[in-house]
C-alpha cells in the first residue's frame, strides 16, 4: 500500500500541469552597463512578512552560465536575501539586529544550464529552536544547523526585488517565484514540474506565475499587482517561451509499449509497436537533464534498459524508431 501511495502522489506531481502557458523570464547579468530586473512595490501582501517566524520563499531558476559571486536572485528590502555564490552554492541573508546573518548551502548544490527548484524554509516549531533549512529539488543542501530566526518587523520599505539586491545582476531563467508566511513541509511543494503553477492562499505575501508572456510588468498573483521591469537604459529581461521546452508529448509521432512500471529493481522492458525498429533511446530527469542515451542497431524490436545508478524518481524515457518518436514516463523506484 505504501509503494502505491508513493506512486500515485509522484505521478500527481508530474501531471499537475496549470492552464497558463509556460513562460520564464531571462535576465542577462547586466550586460552593456545597462540593469536587469523586477521591482515590486511594497503593499498589503508583502506587510505579511514583518516579523515573520516561521517562512517559505521558494523559486525555480536556470542559472545560464557558470555561477558567479554575488548576483541575487530575489531580495524583500530591509529583510531577505537569496544570492548566487561561487562553487554552485547559494545562500540566504537576513537581518539580525542591523547585521546580516547568512545561511549557506553545500557546494554544488545549483547545477548550470539547468531548471532547479530552490527553497527556503524557516521553521519555528522544527526542534526547540526551529530551524531554517535550504533545498534544491527537495533535496536539503543546509551547510550547518541553523536555528530559526524571525524576519525584520515593521520593515520601512518592503520592495520585491527580482535579479537584484546589491551585488550584481545574475545571468539566469526564473520562473514560478512565491513568498509565504508560513513554514511549507518540503514533501508538499512542487519540486519536480517546472511546468506546474502554483496556487496563493491566504498565507501568500507574493507569488510570480511569469505566465504573461509580453509587456514590461509581471503581476503579484497574491494581490493582483503589478511589477515593473528594469531600471536603466530601457534594458529590460526577455520573455522565454517554454512551451517546447517542456512539453514531452510534442511532435510525439509513434508509441511503443514499457513495462514493468514502476520499473523493477534491474531494469524495465521497451517494446516498440507494429514492427518498428529501435534507433537509439534517451532518458531525461524530470528537470529536462539527459540522464543516458543509447544506440541500437537495425531489427532491434525490444530491449532492457538497466536502472544500475540510476536513481529513485520519475525519468521521461524517449525512443525514436524508423517511423518516428514517442515518450512516456516510467518510475524507477
Amino acid at each position: 500500500m505504501k509503494r502505491l501511495l508513493q506512486i500515485a502522489f509522484t505521478l500527481a506531481l508530474f501531471t499537475q500541469v496549470g492552464n497558463t502557458q509556460p513562460w520564464a523570464l531571462n535576465f542577462d547579468g547586466g550586460v552593456n552597463a545597462d540593469t536587469q530586473s523586477i521591482k515590486y512595490s511594497d503593499d498589503a501582501n508583502t506587510d505579511m512578512m514583518d516579523g515573520a517566524t516561521s517562512y517559505t520563499i521558494e523559486a525555480w531558476v536556470k542559472p545560464n552560465t557558470l555561477i558567479d559571486n554575488g548576483k541575487v536572485l530575489l531580495s524583500l528590502r530591509d529583510s531577505f536575501r537569496i544570492t548566487f555564490w561561487s562553487n554552485n552554492r547559494f545562500y540566504f541573508t537576513q537581518k539580525d539586529g542591523g547585521v546580516n546573518e547568512f545561511f549557506n548551502s553545500t557546494d554544488n548544490a545549483l547545477t548550470p544550464d539547468v531548471w532547479q527548484h530552490i527553497a527556503v524554509i524557516c521553521d519555528e516549531n522544527d526542534g526547540a529552536n526551529g530551524s531554517v533549512k535550504l533545498y534544491v529539488n527537495g533535496v536539503e543542501v543546509t551547510a550547518s544547523s541553523y536555528e530559526a530566526k524571525a524576519l525584520v518587523g515593521g520593515a520601512t520599505n518592503n520592495d520585491i526585488f527580482i535579479g537584484y539586491g546589491g551585488g550584481g545582476y545574475p545571468n539566469m531563467q526564473a520562473r514560478e517565484i512565491r513568498i509565504k508566511n508560513n513554514a511549507e513541509a518540503i514533501g508538499s511543494l512542487n519540486t519536480s514540474n517546472v511546468a506546474s503553477d502554483y496556487a496563493s492562499d491566504s498565507n501568500t505575501a507574493a507569488l510570480f506565475h511569469f505566465s504573461e508572456g509580453s509587456g514590461l510588468v509581471t503581476e503579484n498573483a497574491a494581490s493582483g499587482t503589478n511589477a515593473v521591469f528594469g531600471f536603466s537604459g530601457a534594458h529590460y529581461p526577455t520573455w522565454v517561451d517554454l512551451s517546447g521546452v517542456l512539453s514531452i508529448n510534442k511532435n510525439q509521432t509513434t508509441s511503443f509499449r514499457l513495462f514493468p512500471n514502476p520499473a523493477n529493481d534491474s531494469h524495465f522492458t521497451i517494446q516498440a509497436n507494429n514492427n518498428e525498429s529501435i534507433q537509439d533511446i534517451e532518458l531525461f530527469d524530470l528537470l529536462g537533464k539527459s540522464v543516458r542515451k543509447m544506440a541500437f542497431g537495425k531489427n532491434t524490436l525490444f530491449t532492457q534498459i538497466s536502472t544500475e545508478n540510476l536513481t529513485s524518481g520519475m525519468y521521461i524515457v524517449k525512443i525514436k524508431t524508423d517511423v518516428g518518436i514517442g515518450t512516456q514516463k516510467v518510475l524507477i523506484n
